[in-house]
């Protein structure tokens, strides 16, 4: 899936930054989702509240979400989406998380095998976004749809009909779903941490 002229126009702000001052987004995005993903599992084991683990779980993939693309930036790979509502929307966050699935898939793959971290990660994310339109992770994207009403609930007592419903409704086997869901998100993005700032420069190489 190729940008529009106008996406790349809104996100021109983004692409013309100092690759110095990208390199240290994306790092603070995967420092943050680590943070998050690792709160949330002390926060479901030790005090066995799962809706709020669940939700810091999502808000671990949103900034996941965010570093993907400040990732691609950085590489100077053109997105096929708007940047700027990443950093102030969630719903945002949620939407590319559900339509980047493939994308996610190839550069996971891509970021899990050291040897094409290098000189191939250029390459693999370009390759991910013409995969975007054969998504095959169904309950994937299911899962995006109604996260972000999730991340609330887990966070507050809402009224449903006539009926509240406390964030201590959701049980271990809600939080170990979106665990095993974003678990490929930590995974995946935390490699980027090898990454040097001078890393923007990689040249063009197959993929294999």
């Amino acid at each position: 899936m190729e940008p529009t002229p106008e996406i790349v126009a809104k996100n021109k702000t983004y692409y013309d930054l100092p690759k110095e001052t990208i390199f240290i987004g994306l790092q603070e995005c995967r420092k943050n989702s680590e943070t998050l993903y690792k709160s949330a599992v002390v926060v479901a084991e030790t005090q066995r509240n799962f809706g709020a683990a669940n939700s810091l779980m999502i808000l671990a993939a949103e900034e996941c979400i965010k570093g993907l693309a400040l990732l691609s930036i950085y590489l100077s790979v053109q997105v096929p989406f708007l940047v700027q509502p990443l950093f102030y929307s969630h719903s945002a966050k949620h939407l590319q998380g559900k339509e980047l699935t493939n994308f996610i898939r190839v550069v996971y793959g891509a970021l899990t095998v050291p040897l094409l971290l290098k000189m191939k990660l250029k390459d693999a994310i370009r390759e991910a976004f013409n995969m975007l339109v054969d998504s095959v992770y169904t309950d994937f994207e299911e899962w995006w749809d109604s996260a972000n009403n999730e991340k609330n609930n887990g966070f507050y007592v809402r009224l449903d009909g006539s009926d509240f419903i406390s964030p201590q409704s959701f049980t271990a086997d809600d939080f170990q779903k979106s665990r095993g869901i974003i678990k490929m998100f930590i995974e995946s993005f935390s490699k980027v941490k090898g990454l040097k700032v001078s890393d923007y420069k990689l040249s063009k190489s197959p993929i294999t």
